[in-house]
C-alpha cells in the first residue's frame, strides 16, 4: 500500500480535516481521496475503532472498569451509612446516592453481560442470573 494511502488512511481516521484540506496535504485531487474513501472505507473505520478502544482503555471507560468503580464507590457510601447515627445530617440523602450507584452498577452489569452474548436473540427473555456467582 502507498504511503499517502496510509497517511490519509490515519488522517481520514483521526482528523476533521475536509476533503481539499487533505487533498493539499497529500498532493492528490479531491478526486482521488473519494475514490480512496470508497476503497479503504473499512481500513478508516478500523483505525478509527482502534483509536477509540485506547481511549476506552486508556481512562477506564469500559463498563468493567466503571462497575468496580461504581462498586468501590457503593461500599464506601453503604460504610459511611452505616456509621451514621441518624440523628444530625440528612441520611436521606446519602442512602439515595448509595441506591442510585447500586441501580447504575446493575445496569453496567446487565447491559454488559447481554452485549457480550453473541447469540442474544430478543425473542428469548435474558435468564435471571445469581449475583452472588459474578460478584
Amino acid at each position: 500500500m502507498d504511503d499517502k494511502i496510509k497517511k490519509f488512511i490515519e488522517l481520514k481516521a483521526l482528523t476533521l480535516k475536509s476533503y481539499p484540506v487533505l487533498a493539499d496535504e497529500l498532493g492528490v485531487s479531491e478526486d482521488e481521496l473519494l475514490e480512496w474513501t470508497d476503497a479503504y472505507m473499512e481500513q478508516i473505520m478500523d483505525r478509527k475503532a482502534r483509536e477509540y478502544d485506547a481511549i476506552v482503555e486508556q481512562y477506564g471507560l469500559n463498563p468493567l472498569s466503571q462497575y468496580k468503580y461504581l462498586a468501590a464507590l457503593y461500599e464506601r457510601l453503604q460504610h459511611e451509612l452505616d456509621n451514621r447515627d441518624f440523628s444530625g445530617l440528612p441520611t436521606d440523602k446519602l442512602y439515595n446516592i448509595m441506591m442510585d450507584v447500586m441501580e447504575k452498577t446493575d445496569q453496567i452489569r446487565s447491559s454488559d453481560v447481554h452485549t457480550d452474548l453473541d447469540f442474544y436473540d430478543d425473542d428469548f427473555p435474558p435468564v435471571d442470573i445469581d449475583d452472588d456467582e459474578y460478584l
